[in-house]
């Protein structure tokens, strides 16, 4: 070795397994390796790699089995290498390939840049309206209620206030504008600057938009109760959409006539009828049932009127047992509970018309014992007395009561004959009715129903039962014409709308 030119050479032991064989052909080595990392002999004779035997993991397995008692001997040339767990915080970012596609469900905590890692879009992200959250968009794509208080730079046309507009918000800016409550976050936009009637849309999560009531109907006309040869349960459905005749809808909980109504959104209501009695029945728009008595009267009378808003319903005038009576009577469309006296017409009398504004009811025409041509007025948002406001062009009673939003009508009716005349009077100013048309027929103790765009006069008597269904339209002064049939002639019924 004296003339060995080179590195030291380093001596060691090769490591091994030795076994004896057992007449099985499966034996388990004592390290992790493969099928050409080892030099196996039996009895000192080599065995062929891959032919003779194989290797996967510490499973060697002999193609033959080995019998008993000759010697195994495996020498091992090459170990799988193990790679120990990384520590805690010793892995850094350069440390991982950009092109590396590494599984979402790996991942969990805050992501700063979920383009960069290649994660997708179902990462997890911090949201909420709370400090340091992201805000997400509702199920309705609407921004959540959040501190509308620490928001700043808002354009010109944005309005700030702590409570939430009302319909007589009137904004400087007109349409378009934006209101903000900042306590709760909420925004709207205004997309009807009518002056105490706007209309403001909710454009984030909240309460929901603010618009006027709307006493006309959108669906159906109804005929409530009424005479044909004696007082009637029956209530007839008639549809706004398409002209035709009325159809059997449900009946009332007892036979009535010459009963006043008013409705909800979702119930009609009859009020009090022939003879004197106080029932307040209700009924759904939504299913043929028949309708229920829930509550009563102040005052048992018929011949009344009846006005609504979004949450009561009105009865006005009428007659009792006593005669001729004043009585205004509200009751709850919330909650099935009797009415109170909240006011007086200014006199007593029968066979009236009712229509009802946004702010007001009305209650025209009528009979003392003589034919009357007084317009009353009583406001919705405080009880109390009406006022006489204006008088029909001729004085009237048993006509229809109807309105569109800025008018009120009564059509048809009795003088000291039946009379076909519809007449017309201003919501807006305190005016004098004008003629503006004619029903088919003239006739009297007639309904009247009205919709977003028609009103309706609906049945009478003329010495005989009438069942026309007449209608005419709001936007333009005219005639009625004659759209359909009630089941059948019938008088002294309510009118109510859906």
């Amino acid at each position: 070795m004296s003339g060995y030119v080179g590195r030291g050479i380093n001596y060691g032991n090769a490591v091994a397994d030795h076994f004896t064989g057992n007449g099985g052909a499966t034996y388990t080595l004592s390290y992790d390796t493969t099928t050409n990392g080892v030099v196996i002999t039996l009895d000192g004779v080599v065995q062929k790699n891959g032919t003779d035997f194989n290797i996967a993991g510490t499973a060697l397995t002999f193609t033959t089995v080995v019998a008993s008692p000759i010697a195994i001997q495996v020498i091992y040339t090459g170990l799988t290498l193990s790679i120990g767990t990384p520590g805690d915080g010793t892995v850094t970012n350069a440390k991982v390939d950009n092109s590396a596609a590494i599984a979402t469900s790996k991942i969990s905590g805050a992501v700063t840049s979920i383009a960069s890692h290649g994660l997708g879009t179902s990462a997890t992200v911090d949201t909420g309206t709370s400090a340091n959250q992201i805000v997400k968009l509702d199920g309705s794509a609407k921004i959540p209620a959040v501190d509308g208080s620490q928001l700043t730079n808002l354009p010109s046309d944005v309005t700030k206030a702590t409570s939430d507009p009302v319909i007589t918000t009137n904004p400087s800016g007109g349409v378009g504008t934006l209101y903000l409550n900042k306590n709760s976050g909420e925004l709207w936009c205004c997309t009807d600057a009518t002056s105490n009637k706007n209309k403001w849309i909710n454009i984030a999560s909240g309460d929901g938009d603010i618009v006027p009531y709307v006493f006309q109907g959108a669906n159906y006309g109804f005929q409530a109760g009424g005479y044909i040869g004696g007082s009637h349960n029956g209530i007839w459905r008639f549809a706004f959409a398409s002209d035709g005749n009325a159809t059997d809808w449900a009946d009332m909980a007892t036979g009535r006539e010459t009963t006043a109504g008013s409705h909800s959104d979702t119930h009609g209501y009859t009020l009090g009828g022939s003879s004197n009695v106080n029932n307040i029945e209700k009924f759904q728009f939504s299913s043929a049932a028949n309708a229920t008595d829930i509550a009563d009267l102040s005052n048992a009378r018929h011949k009344s009127t009846g006005h609504s808003t979004a949450t009561h319903g009105y009865c006005s005038a009428g007659e009792n047992a006593s005669g001729n009576t004043n009585v205004i009577d509200k009751h709850s469309l919330s909650a099935d509970t009797d009415a109170t006296d909240v006011g007086d017409v200014t006199v007593s009398r029968a066979y009236v018309a009712g229509a009802s504004s946004s702010s007001h009811g009305y209650t025209a025409g009528g009979t003392t014992g003589s034919v009357s041509n007084i317009i009353d007025k009583f406001s919705f948002t405080s009880d109390g007395n009406s006022t006489d406001v204006a008088d029909l062009l001729a004085a009237n009673s048993g006509p229809a009561g109807t309105c569109s939003e800025t008018y009120g009508y009564t059509s048809a009716g009795y003088t000291s004959t039946y009379v076909n005349p519809i007449e017309k009077y201003s919501f807006a100013s305190d005016s004098n009715s004008t003629d503006v048309g004619d029903v088919t027929v003239a006739r009297a103790y007639v309904a009247g129903v009205s919709s977003t765009t028609h009103g309706y006069t609906v049945g009478g008597w003329t010495g005989a039962y009438e069942d026309e269904i007449d209608k005419f339209a709001f936007a333009s002064d005219g005639n009625a014409t004659d759209v359909g049939n009630l089941i059948s002639g019938r008088f002294n019924s309510a009118g109510i709308e859906d």
